[in-house]
């Protein structure tokens, strides 16, 4: 509930999916953003255009859960573990769960960071001094 009233939506042909972005602290960590996202209706084309470009894309339309998205930050050999809550209820019943010959099967989302390269000039916060040359 974004103002404090619940919302509905029907929605044809649905899809949910985890956005997931990975950027690299530089340290051997990572911070990951997980956004939940639901696909729906009918696939169309549409223009796309960023630098100069423009891309024909073919998707369906996207219902975005902004205020569900996290972003933990993982070092190499951690895992996040993603499912239901033990009542199985609202989105989650959606993303992580179906029915099947009467019995309820849920899922889980499993990421294990393994590795990574470790560079320190990945670190944001870490900039060096530009190269000038010398005037004249």
């Amino acid at each position: 509930t974004e103002t404090g009233s619940v919302r509905g939506y029907q929605l044809s042909d649905a899809r949910c999916t985890l956005a997931l972005k990975a950027y690299p602290l530089g340290d051997g960590r990572a911070k990951l953003s997980l956004t939940p996202e639901i696909e729906h209706g009918e696939a169309k084309s549409r223009w796309t255009g960023s630098e100069g470009m423009m891309i024909q894309q073919t998707a369906q339309e996207r219902l975005v859960f902004e205020r569900l998205a996290m972003s933990p930050i993982l070092g190499p050999g951690q895992w996040l573990v993603l499912s239901t809550t033990p009542e199985v209820k609202g989105l989650g019943e959606h993303f992580f769960a179906h029915q099947s010959g009467g019995s309820m099967h849920r899922r889980l989302v499993v990421i294990r960071y393994s590795q990574t390269q470790f560079d320190d000039l990945l670190v944001p916060e870490q900039t060096t001094a530009r190269l000038t040359t010398p005037g004249e």
